[in-house]
């Protein structure tokens, strides 16, 4: 009878196992619809500087997208180029910043405009899949997501293959679980950002354009989900990814 049991349950083990497997895998691909935003990039020079100084001097995108070969530079408040290559090496696997220059093969030379905002405001990628939620502007007014798709139409064409993301056995787990669906806004943004010097502006550069909160608060390793008081600081924070600045 013990044995009986025992097969029983190792047999019962054994398909939650296969079950498992299977559901994993077969979330590995997901796509989604998501509609795409009604911007396009402009030529005009005041929304493309508009852009440069959202990309360059509040959000921190070339902390991960900029040249690894330009960490110096970058310290000294350089506008490196924004090849990507940084590679964040944590419990799920290794996930690298993408190529954001114009190159066609390598960066968002192919990718439309509204594809560029799709992925910003709503974490799909222009194949349909769920981005990480690492980028998270989806805060953004249409005006300055505008600004932001106009600026990087401007930066010249760098040729960099960047790796694809690596998922190890529990990586791939999460990405079939809690960061199965892409990440969008939490309520609607802006059409227009906030101007002038107002509590409501400070709070938009800090909440939607900076993100001082993303790096600010304590968050898991494995999802990146905030465990911790926003704003109340992290007990472990490393942005650069070599020795001179760790």
């Amino acid at each position: 009878m013990f044995r009986k049991v025992l097969l029983g349950l190792l047999a019962l083990i054994g398909i939650i196992i296969v079950s498992g497997a299977m559901y994993v895998g077969s979330r590995q691909t997901l796509r989604f619809d998501s509609p795409y935003p009604s911007i396009a990039a402009s030529a005009d020079a005041s929304i493309v500087e508009r852009g440069r100084y959202i990309v360059r001097d509040l959000a921190p995108c070339a902390s991960c997208h900029g040249d690894l070969s330009q960490r110096a530079a970058y310290s000294d408040g350089a506008d490196v180029s924004l090849v990507g290559g940084f590679v964040f090496d944590i419990p799920p696997g290794k996930f690298y910043a993408r190529n954001l220059t114009s190159d066609a093969e390598t960066g968002l030379g192919n990718v439309s405009d509204s594809a560029i905002a799709r992925a910003l405001r709503d974490g799909v990628g222009h194949d349909g899949r769920a981005l990480l939620p690492f980028m998270e502007m989806q805060g953004l007014s249409d005006d300055d997501l505008q600004a932001v798709v106009s600026y990087l139409r401007t930066l010249p064409p760098v040729r960099n293959v960047v790796p694809p993301h690596s998922y190890n056995l529990m990586g791939k787990v999460v990405k079939a679980t809690v960061l199965a669906n892409p990440a969008g806004p939490l309520s609607p943004p802006p059409s227009q950002a906030p101007r002038g010097v107002s509590e409501e502006t400070g709070k938009y550069l800090v909440e939607s354009v900076a993100l001082c909160w993303s790096c600010h608060t304590e968050r898991s390793p494995m999802t990146g989900a905030f465990t911790g008081p926003r704003y109340g600081g992290t007990k472990a924070f490393t942005e650069f990814d070599d020795p001179e600045h760790s």
